[in-house]
């Protein structure tokens, strides 16, 4: 359990930073779609299957970034930002306390 724990807490920017990437390059793949229909170019199905092939991998990883998040949520190892703004001024007066900030894709959460 402690395991799974860490992994998702390791694990979670890094599938964030991925969703980012592969929707930068969803956005390339519709404008070379969108040309290429204007054209007329040949390989118009071909862009339009890894447009599809994107789409699909960028749903399941926000999925599987949804599904971790609510689970250290759950188990109090991830807040949102917005929780943490509100009790900042809490947060900042314990001694010891250990706060990460994950700033990754404009969603920010803290791991404690």
């Amino acid at each position: 359990m402690e395991q799974r724990q860490s992994s998702f807490i390791s694990k979670l920017p890094v599938i964030m930073a991925t969703i980012e990437d592969r929707k930068a390059e969803l956005s390339c793949k519709k404008l070379q779609l969108l040309e290429a229909k204007r054209v007329g170019a040949e390989n118009v199905k071909d862009l339009e299957i890894e447009w599809g092939t994107l789409e699909s991998e960028i749903d399941l990883l926000e999925h599987t970034a949804n599904v971790m998040k609510m689970d250290l949520m759950q188990r109090g190892l991830l807040r949102d930002k917005e929780v943490r703004c509100r009790r900042q001024a809490v947060f900042l007066r314990l001694d010891g306390l250990h706060m990460e900030d994950n700033n990754v894709g404009g969603n920010s959460y803290v791991a404690i």
